[in-house]
C-alpha cells in the first residue's frame, strides 16, 4: 500500500472513533433527564437476568453491554427480554 492510502485509512479510523464516542455520550446524556431517571429508579435487573445479558451479548456480540435498555425496556413493557437492543447501535 501508498502511503497516503495508509493516511487516508487511519484518518478514516479516527473519525470512526469519534463518532462512535459522540454516539455513546448521546445515549450516556439521554439517561440523565428525569423522566428516564424516573422510571430507572422503578425498575432493578435481577443477578440471574445480568447474568443472561451478559452470556448472550459475550456469545453475539463479543463483549458485555451495559444493562440501562434491558432496565428501560423491562420498565417500560414489564417484559424482560435478554434479546432486547435497543435502535441505538451498542458501541464498545
Amino acid at each position: 500500500m501508498s502511503l497516503k492510502s495508509d493516511v487516508k485509512d487511519g484518518l478514516y479510523d479516527v473519525l470512526e472513533n469519534v463518532k462512535i464516542h459522540r454516539a455513546r455520550q448521546a445515549e450516556i446524556a439521554k439517561f440523565k433527564d428525569p423522566k428516564r431517571k424516573s422510571i430507572l429508579s422503578d425498575v432493578e435487573l435481577s443477578s440471574e437476568q445480568m447474568r443472561a445479558i451478559d452470556k448472550f451479548y459475550v456469545e453475539n456480540y463479543g463483549r458485555k453491554i451495559p444493562y440501562t435498555w434491558h432496565r428501560h425496556n423491562l420498565a417500560i413493557s414489564g417484559k424482560f427480554d435478554v434479546r432486547f437492543f435497543s435502535g441505538t447501535p451498542v458501541y464498545p
